[in-house]
């Protein structure tokens, strides 16, 4: 092996270690990862996709959330993404599954930045400190509670790199790496992730218009990279048709308000965040108070990474490939201040600006740049002295840490007293004032060691800025990656394995009966499924009333109060219900019965006509009587009522009495209400086929509870049927009398044609790849001799 070679194989174990220390806690331990929205949303979906391939069945409906959700359309357990493919070994422990796959994620993104640095003409120790870098990163260690958001991202790399290495290729050679772009492009898509999608898009856009390669004509260098974009959408439309078409049942699809949009913005004051990241509190220790939320809008990247950044920024603004990692940082950042960036009611005019929240996620681009900012700097400061504004900054924040440093524990009980009555006359906590007191003072003591490190940081980063060459170099680089390890050691609090499939006292008390359970209150479920177990109590173990909800075909597991349904793309109508009844609440309890709820989980009052069964940690579990019975999934209309639109569908779900069906729209053919002698029997029950027979003596309506959602059909022994909306958010057919056979099926048209079209375009490039692959003979070439056949 050559010494070119071994130095490669090097830095790939280099930077393989780096992204396992960036899972160090996890990955040595028998706990995992259980926090937020990695246990609230994803980990859940994918134990239900598990669930699905496991069966033999393909994920597209998941019947026991929220009364039916679109699993593949909502897009959030990445259904088609192969990388995910450790998530659905039935085989393997979920807990290290998800650690395989963060660790699989956080190499790729390591490998990419180092691709890209060498790609920029920067030398190998420099784009390998650089990968390292980046999968340690405060940007990357806090995108672990968004799982689908961390995949997307580490491609972005990549992208770029096949980017540049296009803008600066002819012929043959731009249109490999083009098609290298689109591909990759199309694979991040596949995550699904639409806003990380949107973010790298605009970031490959930047770096297209300060990186323009090559010297060509407008529609020379700009049509191709359409091309490529094109094909990276058609690459990935098997996934974003079918959540278009899901979309237009959603909220999301209408122009969200301006301060939604903004909301998870980096305030200017959270600044210093870049340099301490747990200035304002950390989500491991509980006691975050700055804006929402911690994860958002983290872009750590310590104190010796900006010290090489800003060495190395006054050469890069030199080449063109520089000057682009400049924009990407400074652009980057200055979105990311969302509401306090001049331009920012200007930008959500633009498409995709004015679709998605939270600019903290911008800092993506910020981290990328100032990442490889710095390894233009370690090349600079390997090959000259440093400038001296450099050490005397580096100075100066050390001095001013070390000052704090030794303030703070002095200051600590006059701090602790005064602010404590503030803290509780504005928010109001629960629990008695010394344990806020307490939570205060263990603050103060992190915040003192937080600047003593930071100390520590400056002073070496002043001894190591007096060295020679490679010493200022190296010793920055290992200050940097010290740095980022002991933030990412200590970020995310580790959960034992088995929290992600436990289930939890309350649920534990439902009779497996198949009877469906309405979820009241999703922060007191958290409450009492966190109570009496250590750790923050804030989201860490959501999953369990998601996962533990499951078996029973919940509908509506989710926060009513915040309208937030876990998945998505909210169903209109299910957000809607939500909202009535939790406004209602507990004169409920006829509108739950004939939706068929049979059980209740709330911290209040209970519901009219419904008894307790068993109570934990404030939370009651309630059944309702059966006089009457709740609603099963499919029964005959006693009564029925025509209604002209879903408005006032809602309104009548809760006025009406129970044995009259809501319908929305006038029914063709004259109804009459079912006799003794009729008779409807299950037939098939799968999540995304349904079949019952009936019997009647006359022409019936047949109301089916279950969730109505575009892509569902129905036939009437085999001839399609017309599908009228019911109960707000179910269905019914009507039948003449005689024995019929009523089938539904979930067949979204969307996935068939996006399946199509993603085959097209795999194949379509495959057939490129294939011939720009192929030896390319010149005008000038000889031709093949007459007795041998042209390879």
């Amino acid at each position: 092996m050559s010494g070119t070679s071994r130095r490669g194989v090097g830095a790939i174990l280099l930077l393989a270690l780096a992204a396992a220390l960036a899972h160090l806690r996890a990955l040595v331990s028998s706990g995992t990862y259980f926090y937020g929205d990695l246990g609230d949303h994803y980990l859940p979906l994918h134990l239900a996709t598990r669930d699905f391939i496991r069966t033999g069945r393909w994920p597209l409906w998941l019947p026991d959330l929220i009364g039916g959700m679109a699993l593949h359309a909502d897009g959030l357990a990445g259904i088609l993404y192969p990388l995910n493919l450790l998530l659905r070994l039935p085989a393997l422990p979920i807990a290290v599954a998800l650690e395989a796959t963060l660790w699989l994620h956080s190499a790729i993104g390591a490998f990419g930045v180092y691709w890209l640095a060498r790609g920029c003409g920067r030398s190998r120790g420099a784009a390998t400190m650089a990968g390292a870098l980046f999968a340690l990163s405060g940007y990357a260690t806090a995108r672990i509670v968004h799982l689908p958001m961390l995949q997307a991202a580490v491609w972005l790399p990549i992208q770029i790199g096949c980017l540049q290495r296009a803008q600066h290729a002819r012929g043959r050679e731009r249109a490999l790496w083009l098609l290298a772009l689109a591909g990759v492009s199309g694979l991040a898509a596949l995550v699904f992730h639409p806003p990380q999608t949107f973010v790298s898009g605009v970031a490959l856009l930047i770096w297209a218009i300060f990186d323009p390669g090559l010297p060509r004509r407008w529609l020379a260098r700009w049509g191709p990279l359409a091309l490529a974009a094109a094909g990276a959408m058609l690459l990935s439309a098997v996934q974003w048709l079918p959540t278009l078409e899901l979309a237009r049942e959603s909220p999301r699809l209408t122009t969200p308000e301006y301060r939604w949009l903004m909301q998870f913005s980096l305030p200017p004051w959270q600044l210093p965040m870049l340099l301490l990241p747990n200035l304002f509190g950390s989500p491991a220790t509980g006691d975050y108070w700055g804006a929402p939320n911690h994860w958002e809008l983290n872009g750590f990247v310590g104190l010796a990474t900006l010290l090489l950044a800003a060495a190395g920024a006054g050469s890069a603004r030199r080449e063109a490939s520089g000057r682009a990692a400049v924009a990407l940082t400074a652009i980057g950042l200055a979105l990311a201040l969302g509401p306090y960036f001049p331009l920012s009611r200007a930008l959500v005019l633009l498409p995709g600006f004015g679709t998605f929240r939270a600019p903290g996620r911008w800092l993506l681009l910020f981290t990328l740049g100032v990442i490889l900012l710095a390894a233009w700097g370690g090349d600079r400061l390997r090959a000259a002295p440093p400038p001296r504004w450099l050490g005397r900054v580096a100075a100066a924040i050390a001095a001013g840490a070390l000052l704090l440093a030794l303030a703070l524990p002095t200051l600590r009980p006059q701090l602790v007293r005064h602010v404590t009555p503030a803290v509780v006359a504005r928010y109001r906590p629960t629990g008695p004032t010394e344990a806020w007191s307490a939570r205060l003072d263990r603050y103060v003591r992190h915040r003192a060691t937080d600047f003593a490190w930071l100390a520590l940081l400056g002073a070496g980063a002043v001894l190591v800025l007096r060295g020679r060459g490679a010493m200022r170099f190296g010793g920055l680089a290992v200050l940097a990656a010290a740095d980022l390890v002991r933030f990412s050691l200590g970020y995310w609090p580790i959960w034992p394995a088995e929290y992600h499939t436990r289930p939890g006292p309350l649920a534990r008390a439902i009779a497996a009966d198949g009877s469906r359970v309405w979820l009241d209150d999703f922060a007191a479920w958290e409450r009492a499924l966190t109570a009496g177990r250590p750790g923050w109590a804030g989201g860490s173990e959501v999953a369990f009333a998601r996962r533990a909800a499951l078996p029973w075909n919940t509908p509506a597991a989710h926060r009513i109060a915040a309208g937030h349904s876990g998945a998505g793309l909210p169903p209109t109508r299910t957000l809607r219900l939500s909202e009535a009844i939790h406004a209602r609440w507990p004169g409920v309890g006829t509108a739950l019965r004939r939706l068929g709820f049979a059980y209740a989980i709330t911290p209040r009052g209970l519901p009219d006509g419904w008894h307790p069964l068993a109570t934990f940690a404030g939370l009651t579990l309630a059944r309702c009587d059966d006089d009457p019975p709740p609603r099963p999934r499919a029964a005959f209309a006693a009564a029925w009522e025509s209604v002209p639109d879903a408005e006032s569908a809602l309104a009548r779900l809760f006025a009406a009495p129970p044995d009259v069906a809501i319908v929305e729209g006038a029914l063709a053919l004259p109804i009459a209400p079912p006799v003794a002698g009729d008779v409807i029997r299950w037939r098939r029950d799968e999540p995304t086929a349904r079949e019952v027979e009936a019997i009647v003596a006359g022409p019936r309506l047949v109301l089916f509870t279950d969730r109505w959602a575009p892509g569902w059909h129905a036939t009437v022994d085999g001839r399609p049927a017309t599908i009228r909306r019911a109960e707000y958010w179910g269905a019914a057919v009507t039948i003449p009398a005689g024995r019929h056979r009523i089938a539904w099926r979930y067949r979204p048209a969307s996935v068939e044609a996006g399946g199509f079209l993603s085959l097209a375009a795999l194949g379509a490039g495959i057939g490129l790849l294939t011939a720009l692959g192929r030896p390319h003979r010149g005008k000038g070439a000889p031709p093949p001799d007459a007795g041998s056949r042209p390879r």
